[in-house]
């Protein structure tokens, strides 16, 4: 948490290493839940959650870094009986901050990218047409 940045470990920046990072800004909201929630957390710093019995997979019974698939598992679980049991996965929350962050007009494109590591110019465009309504809004500037 120092900084209040979030390291994101990626591999598709540069595919001559096996992964890369880069830092994304955090929310000061989310900074301190999450923040509290490591300090008191019996597994460390790379654990969210306690070991579990999952269908199809041996039981853990240590604590350690979630793989893919206990991410996901634990993610339809939280959502399981909402509003939000349509959701697929993680990535549609990474779309939703893009597009939330593009309709508040308050951060650039560039910056966009740059958080969602988007590298290409088409990427950084990706969601700046998804709010059709908001053009309308901003025509009407013009008298």
């Amino acid at each position: 948490f120092e900084g209040s940045r979030l390291m994101i470990r990626e591999r598709k920046r540069r595919k001559d290493m096996e992964q890369t990072f880069r830092f994304v800004p955090i929310h000061p909201r989310l900074r301190r839940i999450m923040k509290a929630w490591f300090d008191e957390h019996p597994g460390g710093p790379y654990t969210i959650c306690a070991p579990l019995k999952m269908a199809r997979r041996p039981e853990r019974t240590e604590f350690r870094q979630m793989g893919p698939y206990e991410a996901h598992h634990h993610f339809k679980q939280t959502l399981r009986e909402s509003k939000w049991d349509v959701i697929r996965g993680f990535h549609t929350l990474r779309h939703s901050f893009g597009s939330n962050l593009a309709r508040s007009g308050e951060v650039s494109r560039d910056t966009i990218g740059e958080w969602m590591g988007h590298s290409t110019e088409e990427m950084k465009t990706l969601y700046q047409h998804l709010f059709p309504q908001d053009g309308q809004k901003k025509i009407g500037v013009l008298r």
